[in-house]
């Protein structure tokens, strides 16, 4: 179940209990052995006030990702009017790297062993899909679909698990730091990948 515009703070604090309940449970266990009573014992709610927001652990999950993958969305789109790069920096890698110096506890659970194994695949697609239509608009014809996912699949990918390790090994998420190595990934992208040999 979704949040819906009229919610009102009463709801919104509640499922905020909730799935603070569940993040902290995550920690400690895999999404597949968190229980609704152990949920509710911890969030300190009944079960009928669970049931109301949510249909089921599955749907639990699936709204606190839809809302996280939302932010990348709404960030990366966002950036429709800026160029690609920018003095040899990428706007949209510097967004994500944002989203993940804000949120990264939660993506590192939500990608980690306790987390669902459905996520990864779900957030790198979220970024393909906005930044395929975003690069589509300002290449006009010379967009190249094959050529652009083979690119995407090495920079998305390769992104992801630079920035996962930066989290799991407790090294501190610089964002100019992280967003720089990334776009050195990204511009060596473009060179294999996209046959561009300089920056704009």
């Amino acid at each position: 179940m979704r949040p819906t515009a009229g919610e009102n703070r009463s709801a919104r604090r509640t499922r905020t209990l909730i799935e603070k309940a569940f993040v902290e449970l995550l920690e400690q266990k895999p999404i597949r052995k968190v229980t609704v009573q152990e949920l509710i014992d911890r969030a300190d709610v009944c079960r009928t006030t669970f049931y109301s927001h949510y249909q089921d652990i599955p749907d639990l999950v699936d709204s606190i990702e839809q809302e996280l993958l939302q932010k990348v969305r709404t960030a990366l789109e966002k950036l429709d009017q800026a160029p690609i790069r920018v003095d040899g920096e990428y706007p949209t890698i510097q967004a994500v790297v944002e989203l993940y110096a804000r949120h990264g506890d939660l993506f590192l659970l939500l990608n980690g062993e306790h987390g669902d194994p459905k996520f990864d695949e779900r957030f790198q697609d979220t970024i393909y899909d906005v930044t395929r239509k975003l690069r589509m608009a300002k290449e006009g014809a010379d967009f190249d679909e094959a050529r652009h996912k083979l690119y995407s699949c090495y920079v998305i990918s390769g992104g992801i698990s630079v920035l996962n390790r930066l989290l799991s090994e407790h090294l501190p998420l610089n964002v100019q730091d992280a967003s720089s190595i990334l776009g050195a990934m990204a511009a060596a992208g473009e060179q294999v990948f996209l046959g561009l040999q300089q920056h704009e």
